[in-house]
């Protein structure tokens, strides 16, 4: 069976893990819900794993004393929804995308770079009440905030904001530079950060940007194992 063929990468297809926390079952319940409400718009290409880490990390971002949820690349609310459903009641989530694809000059430095050829129209716009209550559910609630516009110029006026959970989902090079340089600061101490598609071929520059930013700081970020081959770091504590 050949790597890159399509009965390949079916044939790698995630599954629920049986054995989820057999000893917690309202949380396996949970979870149920969760991988559920996921498989009706990621179908045939979800992601449980996503899902597990997911809990797991978000729970611990729940511990924290202060900090609020962030997401950058959020398209149609897919992760975001998730996000939304495990943060603590009185977390408040920010999305930032362009929602309308990606930028000229991000795809330019990309196609520059790994000789790659990927489209400034390689993702579609979205509407964003559209998004807003798929996050949400439609409850109309004030604890998730859209922000439109190329970053890191639409982060201007949330310089203040505390984090404990940023997930960031940018795909290129010089948005993901962007992302580490502006967000790291602002991750409080415990804080996670999940870096999408680090280990994806098809967006090299996730790698670069990530690679980087934490090698001169001694950080190895933490494959999660996940279908998109996502990475975690857990931002220490200051020794006492």
């Amino acid at each position: 069976m050949q790597p890159d063929s399509p009965l390949h990468d079916f044939y790698l297809m995630q599954r629920m893990p049986d054995n989820y926390i057999t000893t917690m079952p309202e949380r396996r319940a949970f979870y149920r819900e969760l991988f559920d409400e996921h498989a009706q718009v990621a179908e045939p290409w979800y992601d449980p794993v996503q899902i597990v880490q997911f809990m797991n990390l978000i729970d611990i971002a729940n511990t924290l004393p202060e900090g609020e949820y962030l997401e950058l690349g959020t398209l149609k609310g897919y992760s975001a929804r998730l996000i939304w459903r495990l943060m603590r009641s009185d977390g408040h989530l920010y999305c930032f995308d362009t929602f309308e694809g990606f930028m000229d000059k991000d795809v330019e430095e990309e196609n520059k770079l790994f000789g790659k050829k990927i489209s400034v129209n390689m993702l579609p716009a979205v509407d964003l009440d559209e998004v807003k209550s798929y996050i949400d559910g439609g409850t109309v609630t004030d604890n998730v905030s859209l922000v439109k516009g190329w970053f890191p110029e639409s982060f201007q006026g949330f310089e203040g904001l505390k984090l404990c959970f940023v997930h960031i989902d940018m795909d290129l090079y010089l948005p993901t530079k962007a992302a580490l340089e502006t967000l790291w600061p602002r991750l409080v101490p415990g804080g996670v950060m999940v870096l999408h598609d680090y280990g994806c071929t098809l967006f090299p520059g996730v790698k670069k940007a990530v690679d980087e930013f934490f090698t001169p700081l001694g950080i190895t970020p933490m494959p999660m194992g996940d279908m998109q081959e996502s990475a975690v770091i857990i931002k220490s504590t200051p020794p006492m």
